[in-house]
């Protein structure tokens, strides 16, 4: 009876494990019009493409390079960061632009993300949540709504939001 007990929490114990595993995953507007899968080798060529496949604590990493979207959290708690959040050339030069995208915010997080869902190293431009055509008026660069992620070495310029 103890060699069963053993082997059954032995396997807990590696199941356990399993689901708690992190994947990395890249991004760099470098291999676009390709969609890539996601690896060092073949990365995403968008930002959003890579948060719609991953999983809490994952972590995306993005190459240095202008990535002309704006991008949805989706509720997952997963960092999104640059290649070197600190280094603030890196910031200035990872841009995320909602310029043209039809979109009113950049950035949005608005299904309950907590402090583990983190943004780091980017400069997010080109939101557009004013006037009349935009009904609630807020957040051109990022917009959080029953939300409260972590955003840490970000610049945030040419936004609108009227209200």
């Amino acid at each position: 009876m103890f060699k069963r007990l053993c082997v059954f929490v032995s396997v807990c114990v590696v199941l356990s494990q399993m689901v708690h595993a992190q994947n990395t995953w890249f991004v760099d507007d470098d291999t676009c019009p390709s969609a890539g899968d996601g690896s060092n080798i073949n990365p995403f060529c968008l930002i959003q493409d890579a948060i719609n496949i991953a999983s809490d604590t994952d972590e995306i990493i993005v190459a240095i390079g202008t990535y002309n979207e704006s991008i949805d959290f989706l509720g997952k708690a997963i960092t999104v960061r640059s290649t070197d959040p600190s280094d603030r050339a890196t910031v200035l030069a990872t841009i995320i632009d909602g310029t043209g995208t039809n979109a009113f915010h950049v950035v949005q997080c608005v299904n309950g993300e907590g402090p583990q869902t983190v943004l780091s190293g980017f400069t997010i431009i080109g939101g557009n949540a004013g006037g009349v055509a935009i009904p609630d008026g807020s957040g051109g660069g990022m917009y959080n709504f029953n939300s409260s992620p972590t955003v840490s070495y970000c610049t945030f310029y040419g936004n609108v939001a009227i209200f």
